[in-house]
């Protein structure tokens, strides 16, 4: 199951990628706190009432919100991560030793940078 919180942008682009990529929409759990965005969705996933409603659902959770987001949000869901999550991050500036102090350091991080290319479906991300 794959969780995606923040679908602006670059949230909706690796969410239509992941779809675009024959992943059923059945099994990915997405959340944004603007319902104009989730609303813009239309892929039918599901769409969950909450940050930690993701986590719970979820195995694999993309953070994509704004790195001044990140703070509130890991705190938000430090209490829900457990060591068989993959947390997968697109924040630039917020590094990966970061997410796992906040988290704890169980936590699986990865850290992605897609391109802005990504919001038309030709781009790539690289993980460090």
């Amino acid at each position: 199951m794959i969780g995606i919180i923040g679908c602006g942008n670059m949230g909706g682009a690796i969410l239509k990628g992941i779809i675009g990529s024959g992943y059923d929409p059945k099994d990915i759990y997405a959340y944004d706190h603007s319902k104009e965005k989730i609303l813009n969705i239309n892929s039918h996933v599901n769409i969950c009432n909450n940050e930690k409603e993701v986590i719970n659902k979820s195995k694999y959770i993309f953070l994509a919100v704004k790195p001044i987001a990140y703070d509130k949000l890991l705190n938000d869901i430090k209490d829900l991560v457990a060591n068989d999550k993959v947390i997968i991050s697109m924040a630039a500036g917020y590094d990966t030793e970061k997410i796992e102090e906040k988290l704890g350091n169980e936590a699986k991080v990865i850290r992605i940078m897609p391109n802005t290319p990504s919001l038309i479906g030709e781009g790539y991300t690289w993980s460090y």
